[in-house]
């Protein structure tokens, strides 16, 4: 079979492209199977093509297409042959593999065995992310209305953004977080007074919330904010930030801005930025709360949520390098290819919020370190483990 190949396109919500290897590991090419499934969109995996759209030509053979057809039927629930349609085409004499997926238009959602437990996932942009649990129950009972409240609400909205900025984020970091009222608003009305100057003046100096001048921080003195039409936001190439008129901020940066500078391995994350940054945006916030001519009324809880795109083989250490001599058991790798990101955000209360910022940050940043394998022992000393305090 003879086709053209997408030349000049990037993946997209229903578009993915995955290099040969990926048929020696099925499960890659599985877990992008569930994901158009559940988008409910027609859409095509080729395998034996590189993200950035240039030919990867298959070494291929029946045991490998058999075993990948023996996977798919074997791991994926409900079962999928009906909706999959797989060909070996020819792309400028070489051969690629081309899966089309065209979802049904109803039913349960699909799901993918693996490590013994069954996995929902959903395309979001040019990614893959978990469904959530209102999202897995509302699919199998449609017809039930979701009883919604402010907390489930205000989830929403956080993973919202950050499905909306993580979507096209080759490698970056993404930090938010939302506070949560439980009173009723009118539609239009700001929880937060965005158009309040004090909103750009703290986006260009750190310190008068409570960061430091030369930190790894939100700030940039050099750019001016935008405005939007309900936000602030402060754009320097791909790192920014974004302060919404309904209290969600958002921080957005290169995984590269976490790099050692003065170390040869340009995939070892610092543990200062991937602490402070965190943890800078949380000051942020607590300061927008405490001032009444920016935020009128409290909220009852702020949600915390923090993620990382596109981090497989980047490394973590378990302390400063620069500081003391790591073993090679100091040092834990990222090695999967899905993105690194939490089913539930962290809950705080207001109060526990405003009286420690630094320590609600603290357990965020914990929850990146136990991922990649580390023990609660091991977790990074930059924080002051009994008052919480950034050091």
């Amino acid at each position: 079979m003879t086709t053209e190949l997408p030349l000049g396109k990037r993946e997209s919500e229903t578009l993915e492209f995955k290099a040969s290897d990926a048929l020696k590991n099925p499960a890659v090419i599985g877990r992008e199977v569930v994901a158009f499934l559940n988008a409910g969109r027609p859409a095509e995996i080729w395998v034996g093509v590189t993200d950035d759209g240039a030919l990867d030509p298959l070494r291929v053979n029946a045991k490998l297409l058999s075993a990948l057809e023996d996977h798919l039927n074997d791991t994926i629930r409900p079962r999928a042959s009906e909706w999959l349609h797989a060909d070996l085409v020819t792309v400028r004499d070489s051969e690629v593999l081309l899966v089309r997926v065209t979802p049904p238009t109803r039913g349960d959602p699909f799901a993918q065995l693996k490590q013994g437990g069954w996995h929902f996932y959903v395309r979001a942009g040019s990614r893959v992310r978990p469904l959530e649990f209102h999202e897995i129950a509302a699919r199998f009972r449609p017809d039930v209305e979701q009883q919604r409240n402010p907390l489930i609400d205000a989830d929403a909205r956080l993973r919202q953004e950050r499905d909306r900025q993580m979507a096209n984020s080759r490698q970056h970091l993404w930090v938010g977080w939302q506070p949560v009222w439980i009173s009723a608003r009118t539609k239009g009305q700001e929880r937060i007074a965005s158009t309040n100057r004090l909103l750009e003046t703290w986006l260009q100096d750190p310190e008068l919330t409570r960061n430091r001048r030369n930190g790894w921080n939100f700030a940039n003195q050099y750019v001016q904010p935008s405005r939007g039409r309900d936000s602030v936001s402060l754009v320097a190439g791909e790192n920014e930030v974004h302060v919404h008129g309904d209290g969600l901020v958002s921080f957005l940066a290169t995984l590269d801005r976490l790099v050692w500078n003065n170390n040869n391995d340009n995939k070892l994350v610092a543990n200062w930025p991937l602490c402070e940054f965190p943890t800078s945006l949380a000051r942020l916030l607590a300061t927008m709360l405490q001032t009444p001519e920016v935020c009128p009324e409290s909220p009852a809880y702020v949600l915390a949520d923090i993620g990382l795109s596109g981090a497989k083989g980047w490394k973590l250490c378990r302390f400063d390098p620069l500081r003391q001599l790591p073993m090679p058991w100091d040092f834990k790798t990222w090695e999967d290819e899905a993105d690194l990101v939490w089913p539930e955000p962290l809950q705080f209360g207001m109060d526990e919020f405003l009286a420690n910022p630094d320590r609600c940050a603290m357990r965020l940043v914990d929850r990146a370190y136990q991922a990649f394998g580390f023990r609660d022992d091991e977790l990074p000393d930059l924080f002051d483990r009994a008052s919480g305090k950034l050091k």
